[in-house]
């Protein structure tokens, strides 16, 4: 192979590369609604993450102070988001223990931005993302 042939080859793969550590990244924000004082956690799920019931790598926890607590509504934003489908599931952590209680009655409070219709048992990532 000539030395052209080799340089050429070099520059097409240094700008193969280039695309691929290109990949777009976005931010997901919105406004939340609550009704006590105690942290609210929002959690970005992807597929894997929610079938393998895996923990979210983008979240953010909201700390829920006197005065958020009087106006009942907070703003959130998480960045450096990859293109993809996600699950964008909220609570709020009435024990603040760190984590997700689920309860038919007591547990903490929880929203996803998609509603998923009726269902029977745990509902598919589809109807949630």
């Amino acid at each position: 192979m000539s030395i052209w042939g080799l340089l050429i080859m070099i520059l097409l793969l240094s700008n193969s590369l280039t695309l691929v550590t290109q990949e777009k990244e976005f931010t997901i924000s919105g406004e939340i609604t609550f009704k006590k004082q105690h942290p609210i956690t929002v959690e970005i799920i992807n597929k894997k993450q929610y079938r393998e019931n895996l923990p979210s790598i983008y979240s953010v926890i909201i700390h829920i102070d006197t005065e958020l607590t009087e106006q009942k509504k907070v703003d959130f934003s998480i960045s450096g988001i990859p293109a993809g489908e996600y699950i964008v599931k909220v609570y709020q952590d009435l024990n603040e223990n760190g984590k997700f209680d689920f309860a038919l009655v007591g547990g903490d409070p929880l929203g996803t931005y998609k509603k998923p219709g009726f269902t029977l048992g745990r509902p598919s990532f589809k109807s949630l993302a």
